[in-house]
């Protein structure tokens, strides 16, 4: 059976107070109830990408730099609790 659930895209944008940061350490902020696990099995995948392109999680993240992921509808409630952004301005 293949699962139709749709998927879409939700972005966030590197500040002043985060550039020259690692990725995975940016995202280990942003999102503390994710375990660092998901978010090194998202990068690997390429759920993660910096400006549309794959990267690692050691890439240093720059000022202006768009970080894109895979929002899962299917699993929206369990990621919303999971990916709740630390930085509500």
């Amino acid at each position: 059976m293949v699962d139709n659930t749709p998927m879409s895209k939700k972005n966030l944008k590197v500040d002043a107070n985060n550039d020259q940061r690692r990725l995975d350490n940016f995202l280990t902020y942003k999102f503390p109830n994710l375990p660092k696990s998901k978010i090194y099995s998202m990068i690997r995948k390429g759920e993660i990408r910096i400006n549309s392109k794959r990267c690692k999680a050691q890439t240093k993240i720059s000022l202006g730099d768009e970080i894109v992921y895979d929002y899962d509808h299917h699993n929206a409630r369990r990621m919303d609790v999971m990916m709740v952004d630390t930085n509500l301005s």
